[in-house]
This record gives C-alpha cells, sequence and structure tokens, in this order.
C-alpha cells in the first residue's frame, strides 16, 4: 500500500482516493502512539511528512487517506479503497548496455550525416559551377549563331542581286536571240 512523504505526494494520492466510493482510501500505515507523530509506514520508509485531519491520534489503527488529502485513521476491519504503490525500477546494466551502445550508434550516425551533408554542399557546388559553363558556352553558341545568321544574310542578299543579274542578262539575251 502506499506510503507518502511529501505535500505533492498526499495532494495526489487525495486525488486518486477522491474517485473511491466512499471517498476514503487505505495508507500503508499505522498508528502506534496518541501523538502525530506515533506512526509507521508498513514498508519501512522514514516518516518525514504527515498531513493528519486530527490533533491526536489513537493507538493500533490503520492509517487513511481522505479525499482532500487530509490523514486519518481507522479499524482493520472497516472498508475502503486500497492504493497499491509501484517501487520504481533502478537502471540496470544490461540497460546502461543498451544505451552506451545506442549512444554509439547515434554518434556513428552523426558522422554519416555529417558527411553526406559535405558531399551534398561539395556536389551542389560542382553542379552550380558546371551549370554556369553550360550557360557561357550557350551564351558564346548563341553569338556565334547570330553571327552565321548576319553572314547567311548578306550571302542572301548578294544571290538576290545575282538572281536580279542574271534574270536581266538573260531577258536581254532574249531580246537578242529574237531580234
Amino acid at each position: 500500500m502506499v506510503a507518502i512523504h511529501s505535500e505533492e505526494e498526499s495532494k495526489f494520492v487525495g486525488n486518486l482516493s477522491a474517485s473511491a466510493a466512499s471517498g476514503w482510501s487505505w495508507l500503508g500505515g499505522e498508528t502506534n502512539g496518541t501523538f502525530l507523530r506515533d506512526f509507521f509506514w508498513t514498508d519501512k520508509s522514514e516518516t518525514v511528512f504527515s498531513a493528519f485531519a486530527e490533533w491526536s491520534l489513537e493507538i493500533d489503527k490503520a492509517l487513511v487517506i481522505r479525499k482532500d488529502g487530509k490523514w486519518s485513521y481507522s479499524n482493520f476491519n472497516a472498508k475502503h479503497s486500497t492504493l497499491c504503490q509501484k517501487r520504481s525500477k533502478k537502471c540496470f546494466p544490461e540497460t546502461e548496455a543498451r544505451i552506451k551502445i545506442t549512444q554509439r550508434v547515434v554518434n556513428a550516425l552523426e558522422g554519416n550525416v555529417t558527411r553526406l551533408v559535405e558531399n551534398f554542399v561539395h556536389t551542389q557546388m560542382r553542379l552550380n559551377s558546371e551549370v554556369n559553363r553550360i550557360k557561357s558556352e550557350m551564351n558564346t553558341t548563341g553569338d556565334d549563331i547570330e553571327a552565321l545568321l548576319n553572314s547567311t544574310n548578306g550571302l542572301q542578299k548578294q544571290i538576290d542581286i545575282i538572281l536580279e543579274y542574271l534574270a536581266t542578262l538573260t531577258k536581254a539575251m532574249q531580246k537578242l536571240i529574237q531580234e
């Protein structure tokens, strides 16, 4: 059953007791005198705190807690709800070993992530450089194409002039032949 060692614990257990039908629950303690300090916990833990509603106790009674978190005493044959206490577990050596292994795995993963990020950044920088080089080549190629178009336009004009000259020459030759 429950042993209480602080006001916070007493309020917590009182709230649990409030859900009991009678609003009272057994504690794991007994009285052994009439003064408020005359009680003990059956789990043999220290009696460093108390929250009795009364000013005095009766000998050989069981401790109970009310829904308001205050303590009282009751006959052992009375009917109240029971609250059980579960001891906290200590960290066992195998758990500590698992924690160490987990920490090593986490450290290794952190190292791998760091390397991946560094590689990603390096690759991204290399790709940016390559993209800039390709853009530069495309600009140069565009300039070359524009120059070629200008040159082609110049040739086309020359061809047009030659064709006009040939057409004129052909007409002149046809006139000569007809005459």
